[in-house]
């Protein structure tokens, strides 16, 4: 209790997401990667024509989402090399 009593939680595995289970596979990773780019690639796309001046913002919150997952991946696949 209150950081006084045995640990219980070394017994327990690592909680792992189901992104970096995906990531910890190379060729999983790569192809996440890859539709990342093409959707943001689309997204980008669409902003600069301006055909759509209604939806601007929502490309805009949906771009800014892509790029979100973009640095957790960087993130994750740095976390599990210091690992090994």
């Amino acid at each position: 209790m209150f950081g006084l009593g045995s640990e219980k939680d070394d017994s327990k595995s690592e909680f792992l997401f189901d992104l970096e289970r995906d990531v910890k596979n190379v060729d999983r990773y790569k192809e996440i990667i890859d539709t990342i780019d093409q959707r943001t690639s689309v997204i980008k796309e669409l902003m600069r024509t301006g055909e759509k001046k209604e939806a601007f913002a929502k490309l805009a919150m949906v771009l800014h989402g892509y790029i979100a997952v973009l640095k957790v991946l960087a993130r994750v696949v740095s976390k599990n090399a210091q690992k090994k």
